[in-house]
């Protein structure tokens, strides 16, 4: 198992130099665990085959428990978390139902493959896009469709062992997915780079839940396309109309929008509300526009009321922590009421504000 990790470790050295901290996880992954019905592999012996093989025990930052159990998650679909019991601890560990660690020798698997004979290696459900005499490309069309088109991914071999892949007709960064893009070809290496270009899925936009956003696409930028799911579901999505086309690989998301489109939506949601704010805000009037309001209600109250009517409406709109200045009129009224009648002006005040404050007045 040592000699075959050294073996895919040598392999990586020039695909890795350009990007480090990435390690090609993906391909690893994809290389030493294969879909076994009844198996039940703890992740942390996924984890530590994946370390071994790539020479990197000492480097958890670059490979751990987190980043293997997202990675298995979306390389094979058919795996189900589950647990296992440890047989040294005899604690529970996190575990993956039918995932199996290859352990098959190097006669086989790790065989090299004459680049005439990569076309023999054709997987179910790809086709032969081009080839010549310098390298051959094979095609691939996803399950789902935008208006009635579904989207297509070219994979190239080259001769001289480079790897390129096309969705769409635009170039997809496969160090971003953790994707080597400079193999041996091998059975094993071949059908791991098969499984691992799956990964890279075409945007499918944002889906359009309600009627006000239906206008999004209004927008010079925004577009509206119908998106027919593999089960033959339909829903609607918005666009930008410079859509990446490709979704970056998220292992902690399932979904499925590129950053461009994603942040289009965002802009037109927050402007939406800000406008949606703007008419449910309260209308500003003036002094002398809420008084005669308020004569118009009740024609018959004293100018002294109205007064402290407008004041009151002033004061219960006041979020300062300083208080309120209230009128010359309405506290030479309240005390012209004070000096008049004390009793009165604490009733007043007790009705008003409560009987803790009438009894610090008394």
């Amino acid at each position: 198992m040592q000699d075959r990790g050294m073996t895919h470790y040598m392999s990586y050295q020039d695909a890795r130099s350009g990007h480090d901290s990435l390690h090609d996880n993906t391909m690893m992954l994809a290389e030493n665990l294969t879909i076994e019905v009844s198996k039940n592999t703890s992740l942390d012996c996924i984890c530590k085959t994946a370390m071994k093989q790539g020479n990197l025990t000492d480097r958890p930052d670059l490979i751990n428990c987190n980043i293997v159990g997202n990675l298995i998650t979306k390389l094979f679909p058919m795996s189900k978390k589950s647990t296992v019991r440890c047989q040294f601890t005899k604690k529970s560990m996190q575990s993956y139902k039918n995932i199996s660690i290859n352990l098959t020798g190097l006669s086989t698997t790790t065989r090299e493959i004459s680049f005439e004979d990569i076309h023999k290696m054709t997987p179910p459900n790809w086709f032969i896009f081009k080839q010549c005499a310098t390298s051959i490309t094979f095609g691939y069309f996803y399950d789902i469709s935008f208006n009635e088109k579904n989207p297509v991914l070219n994979l190239t071999f080259s001769y001289e062992k480079l790897i390129t892949v096309h969705i769409d007709n635009k170039l997809v960064d496969l160090a971003s997915y953790q994707i080597p893009n400079r193999v041996e070809y091998t059975f094993t290496s071949l059908a791991a780079i098969f499984q691992c270009v799956k990964l890279i899925r075409s945007c499918e936009g944002y889906e359009i839940k309600l009627n006000k956003e239906h206008s999004f696409s209004s927008s010079i930028k925004g577009t509206k396309e119908i998106c027919k799911l593999s089960d033959g579901v339909e829903k609607h999505i918005l666009k930008h109309e410079d859509c990446l086309g490709i979704v970056p690989l998220k292992l902690n998301s399932s979904l499925l929008i590129c950053n461009k489109c994603s942040k289009f939506v965002a802009n037109k949601k927050m402007n939406s509300l800000k406008s949606e704010n703007k008419e449910n805000d309260p209308v500003e009037l003036s002094k002398g526009e809420i008084i005669r309001k308020l004569k118009e209600l009740a024609p018959n109250l004293h100018e002294n009321q109205i007064s402290l009517l407008h004041t009151q409406i002033v004061a219960s709109n006041m979020t300062s922590k300083k208080g309120m200045r209230w009128d010359k009129d309405v506290i030479c009224m309240a005390l012209s009421l004070y000096n008049r009648e004390t009793l009165q002006h604490t009733e007043i005040l007790f009705k008003m504000i409560g009987y803790n404050y009438r009894l610090k007045v008394l």
